[in-house]
């Protein structure tokens, strides 16, 4: 039993068989109740733990260690690998199931699955299923071997199986020397990722050429390869397929690397190779062998979506991060504030294709050259907030050598110490933009202030003093766009001096009679110059003369004048006869493109009939009132019709005669 000081509560023991730790020999994880110091195979228990002064404290991390003296502390738990593994005993000459249970020895590859996880079944030959124990000891040769399938043993209808286990932490290299099956029928698959084989690799058929020697990696201790063959008797030469678990570029401890002034290369294993590592854990420290700083220059980030960078610029792993994910930082270097960085690639769980993998180059000082369309500066410990003492950095811009564009540059941010550290700016030819030592103390830099280069050359140089140090600054440079080729009607405002400048916005607008007819006949655009020196349309707005369509049609009217189908040209209508016209005669072509609204051309009526006494009326034609309508007057039996029988409707909506009487 083991004791919690604090609480007093008893707590149950567990026996663990494995622990692998990066930490050193005075410091352990606390797993369950027992400590396991690091770089040891013997668990030592804990009587007791007593926390340390302002602890327990969270803060510091998320996982409890305890230190040689007895006290535990919270830290960051990043710290920590990850394989922990518990076994439980079982009953002599048992077998143990994957899952930890123990079965009898006779149920073992008795064609059940009696482990209910299949691993009873695993190792069986006469079900050509394998199970190659390849785990070695720290003095032993790492086991390396061969698995062969030849037409001596490669038969139909089978489904066969190889699982390779190794090392936890180990990885498993596999290299297909000879392939050759019945195409599309006899199929290999590589999977890793656990016994279950989660993680898919590749799938074999057919024949491969001598030249075409595939290499995969497992991504933890375990390689499977599965043969599934169909039941026709067309057989090819079989397969050889070596493995080994002698694998030098993939390492477990901190890989240790000194920056010199000559730049050097840091690679993830298997970089560029198709075979990104899958969930381990890569650690790099690169230590400055003169120079109070280092550069790294991030070539490329291609870790997946499941995989995270971590940095820290110091030397202390259990403090958070400096950088917590590498990936998503913009600038294209970091430059330290110490004379150590540690770098942690923790890969995650991808399907291949695999991703590229990580490629950094480093340096020791701050001599930066960039030949770039647009990049990032930041001042050395920028991240952190400070930057070091007695640095002097450069940074030397120069354009692209196809390029003629000029450039700019621009601060986000500036505070160095006032009259001790010294920022010197040069143009084009050296040209000085700076007074006396150069820009210090809170300069306003930020404020629309701009460096611009016609030749694309700009050089900043950094000087800081022993003392105090500051924040530092920020600044980014672009390329400008391309010059803007419009029309002498396309107008255009500047939210800056130079329209052409990155991030800069152009109010485009166009003189009357014209509009910008691809971006829907507007009058008003605006552009922004992106960083980069790309526009961020494809094609410039340009103002174009607006025309209008066809006038519209006026149902019973016609069209009798128009001056053209430009802005402001007129169309004058009239109403056929019969009919009076609603609205104006005359419309105009608006700078839109579109017309007025046109003028109606409705029937004229004519007012209603007065019945005459002692007689009726009938409609003959139309409704009895609109135009053309014709009505008869009828007279009662023994009445006699005197005036005009009929009357119809006529242009101006009067009828053609007074109604008769009937008497």
């Amino acid at each position: 039993m083991i004791i919690n000081k604090h609480n007093d509560i008893p707590e149950k023991e567990y026996q663990y068989n494995r622990i692998i730790s990066s930490l050193g020999q005075t410091e352990s994880w606390l797993t369950a109740n027992e400590a396991l110091w690091s770089h040891s195979n013997e668990t030592v228990s804990l009587e007791e733990v007593v926390w340390e002064d302002d602890q327990p404290d969270t803060r510091n991390g998320k996982c409890v260690y305890v230190k040689k003296n007895g006290y535990g502390a919270f830290g960051n738990c990043l710290r920590k690998l990850p394989f922990v593994c518990k076994s439980e005993a079982v009953l002599k000459d048992y077998f143990r199931c994957r899952s930890g249970e123990g079965i009898q020895s006779k149920f073992v590859c008795d064609g059940h699955n009696d482990c209910h996880d299949m691993s009873d079944e695993a190792n069986c030959a006469s079900r050509c299923h394998h199970v190659i124990d390849a785990e070695y000891g720290s003095a032993d040769t790492k086991p390396s071997g061969v698995i062969v399938n030849t037409n001596n043993n490669y038969d139909n209808s089978r489904s066969c199986f190889w699982s390779i286990v190794t090392n936890v932490g180990s990885t498993i290299k596999v290299q297909v020397n000879t392939f050759n099956t019945e195409k599309n029928a006899d199929v290999v698959e590589f999977r890793t990722g656990g016994r279950e084989g989660e993680i898919f690799l590749a799938e074999l058929t057919g024949k491969l050429a001598v030249n075409n020697q595939p290499v995969y990696y497992s991504s933890d201790n375990v390689f499977n390869i599965r043969l599934v063959t169909d039941n026709t008797v067309l057989q090819s030469g079989g397969f050889r397929i070596s493995w080994t678990t002698d694998v030098p570029e993939v390492f477990n401890d901190v890989k240790m690397l000194t920056a010199t002034t000559s730049v050097q290369d840091l690679k993830s294993p298997f970089y560029d190779a198709g075979n990104f590592p899958q969930e381990k854990v890569f650690e790099w420290k690169i230590t400055a062998s003169t120079l109070n700083v280092i550069t790294l220059e991030f070539e490329n980030l291609d870790i997946g979506k499941d995989s995270k960078l971590y940095l820290w610029d110091q030397d202390d792993i259990s403090l958070d991060p400096t950088l917590d994910g590498v990936s998503a930082f913009k600038p294209k270097h970091y430059i330290s504030k110490s004379k150590s960085i540690r770098l942690m690639l923790i890969t995650g769980r991808e399907e291949a294709p695999f991703p590229k993998g990580l490629y950094i180059k480093y340096w020791e000082g701050c001599s930066i050259s960039y030949m770039s369309k647009e990049g990032t500066i930041q001042s050395p410990g920028f991240i952190v907030d400070s930057y070091p003492e007695n640095v002097v950095c450069t940074w030397t811009i120069q354009r692209p050598t196809s390029e003629t564009r000029t450039m700019a540059l621009r601060f986000n941010m500036f505070d160095l110490q006032d009259e001790q550290d010294y920022l010197k700016i040069y143009n084009d030819t050296n040209e000085m933009l700076h007074t006396g030592k150069g820009f210090t103390g809170t300069d306003d830099l930020t404020n629309n202030y701009e460096v611009r280069s016609t030749n694309g050359y700009i050089k900043l140089v950094f000087t800081t003093n022993y003392v105090l140090t500051d924040k530092g600054f920020e600044a980014e440079f672009s390329l400008d766009c391309a010059e803007l080729a419009v029309s002498e009607e396309t107008r255009h405002i500047s939210t800056s001096g130079y329209e052409t400048s990155f991030m800069n916005t152009i109010e485009m607008s166009c003189d009357d009679g014209y509009s910008f007819v691809n971006e829907g006949r507007s009058n008003v655009h605006f552009i922004k110059c992106e960083k980069g020196g790309e526009w961020n349309e494809t094609r410039i707005p340009n103002c174009m003369i607006t025309y209008c369509p066809i006038p519209p049609p006026v149902h019973n009217g016609y069209i009798v004048e128009s001056s053209g189908v430009k802005v402001d040209n007129n169309v004058t209508y009239k109403c056929n006869d019969g009919f009076t016209m609603n609205g104006e005669p005359v419309i105009k072509c608006l700078q839109d493109g579109n017309w007025e609204v046109p003028p109606r051309c409705t029937a004229a009526t004519c007012p209603v009939l007065t019945t005459p006494g002692n007689g009726s009326i009938e409609t003959l034609v139309g409704d009895g009132r609109d135009f053309a309508s014709v009505v008869q007057y009828v007279c009662n039996p023994g009445y006699e019709t005197y005036g005009n029988v009929t009357t119809y409707c006529q242009t101006g909506g009067k009828w053609s005669h007074e109604p008769p009487t009937c008497e």
